[in-house]
């Protein structure tokens, strides 16, 4: 109720400006109370408190991404940032993936039903345009010019799950988006990916920069106006002009115009 209350009061801050930092108090107290209780369980997950860990953990997904933004939110090196949100995204699927069979079949049943069936259209999509051929220059790019070859295979792993939300997205309408339509590709970034996107390799960052496209997609919710923008201009002052070349359409797509 209270992780409940606390995007509530986000909202209020959306949309009164003028009470922006009334609501805002009023949400982080809530976050923060909330917080205290769910990490005395959170050593100890079960069956009967799986579900409302889970719905928690969706709450502060969306409580990260629409209260005030800092800009140490979009430092893209490092452990903080966006390494640290996108470890807050994974563990919402590390929270349910044991519990799953009961989750399916109790109070969250419908949610989860409703899940699988946008999975399996996920799965079952089959096409790609221009949009799919700029992934396959990324792609071509870093094959070709990548020097440890031992991270060749993080990266077009990496590539290719970014490439099936992609084709999603760009062959179903616009109205009909959902936000793990995006977010599946947090979800099954791979460990060896994140670290290299911690450690600010050029090749990391420049994937990154295509999933601010998707980021771009979803910003009709209103937890999610801006945050394509500003995470691509953090990304691009850590690439250096060889690389700041492999992200021009990204760049194009989502309609920002580098200052220098």
């Amino acid at each position: 109720m209270r992780g409940i209350l606390s995007i509530s009061a986000l909202h209020l801050a959306y949309l009164n400006p003028e009470k922006q930092d009334f609501y805002v108090s009023h949400s982080m107290e809530h976050h923060e109370l909330a917080l205290k209780e769910a990490t005395t369980v959170l050593p100890n997950v079960t069956k009967e408190n799986c579900a409302a860990l889970h719905i928690f953990s969706i709450l502060t997904c969306i409580h990260t991404l629409g209260r005030p933004r800092r800009q140490e939110d979009f430092l893209v090196v490092g452990e903080s940032g966006i390494a640290k949100w996108l470890v807050l995204f994974r563990g919402v699927t590390e929270i349910i993936e044991p519990f799953e069979d009961v989750m399916a079949s109790g109070l969250l049943s419908s949610l989860f039903q409703a899940r699988q069936r946008r999975q399996n259209l996920r799965e079952n999509c089959d096409g790609s345009g221009v949009e799919g051929n700029h992934l396959k220059e990324l792609r071509d790019l870093v094959l070709q010019t990548t020097r440890e070859e031992e991270m060749i295979p993080v990266y077009t792993t990496n590539i290719d799950s970014l490439q099936r939300a992609f084709t999603f997205i760009y062959t179903s309408a616009p109205h009909t988006h959902e936000t793990g339509d995006v977010f599946i590709w947090i979800f099954r970034v791979t460990n060896e990916y994140l670290m290299a996107l911690k450690e600010g390799t050029q090749e990391a960052l420049a994937i990154f920069a295509y999933s601010c496209v998707l980021f771009k997609k979803m910003e009709g919710y209103w937890w999610m106006e801006g945050w394509s923008v500003q995470l691509m201009s953090n990304i691009y002052d850590f690439l250096d002009e060889e690389h700041r070349l492999w992200i021009r359409w990204p760049i194009k797509e989502i309609g920002w115009t580098p200052k220098y």
